[in-house]
């Protein structure tokens, strides 16, 4: 039997994590030379696969992490997230992550700013509560330091 889903108030924090990028995928365009300017992204884009593992600790929901970005530079510059985390909490469950948006650099510290729509889904009673929760996550990503900081929140009160 599934559990009753917690109760949340708007824009309330679900989870912070940290995640050490561990492997960085390229087709035949780098990410240095990408951020450092000698040559702007090809006229079709460019892909690269961001793959991470770290911690998420919340109120709601905590555990390890690991996943990948498979993210999109456009040809403009603008870059597309598409990420897919696997999460295991303390007790044993799996919570799968989904989430979709934007990174937008910034000039003036040099990170990557997150903005990214989440999804969560667990089959497991005990977080079957994370089952159609929208989830905002923002942050940031330090591509030098190979570390990505983000914060998850739940915008809707009741869950």
């Amino acid at each position: 039997m599934a559990t009753a889903p917690p109760s949340f108030a708007p824009g309330e924090p679900l989870y912070e994590a940290r995640f050490a990028i561990t492997g960085i995928g390229e087709y035949g365009y780098s990410l240095e030379t990408l951020f450092s300017g000698t040559a702007p992204p090809p006229p079709g884009g460019a892909r690269f696969d961001v793959v991470f593992e770290g911690a998420l600790e919340g109120p709601r929901l905590s555990g390890t992490a690991a996943g990948t970005d498979y993210a999109r530079v456009r040809g403009d510059g603008r870059m597309d997230l598409h990420i897919h985390l696997r999460i295991a909490t303390p007790d044993g469950a799996a919570v799968a992550f989904f989430g979709g948006g934007v990174a937008v650099p910034d000039p003036a510290t040099g990170l990557l700013r997150l903005y990214i729509n989440a999804a969560l889904h667990s089959s497991d009673p005990r977080y079957t509560w994370v089952n159609g929760l929208p989830v905002w996550t923002t942050g940031t990503a330090d591509l030098a330091r190979r570390e990505i900081r983000v914060t998850g929140y739940t915008p809707a009160a009741g869950g």
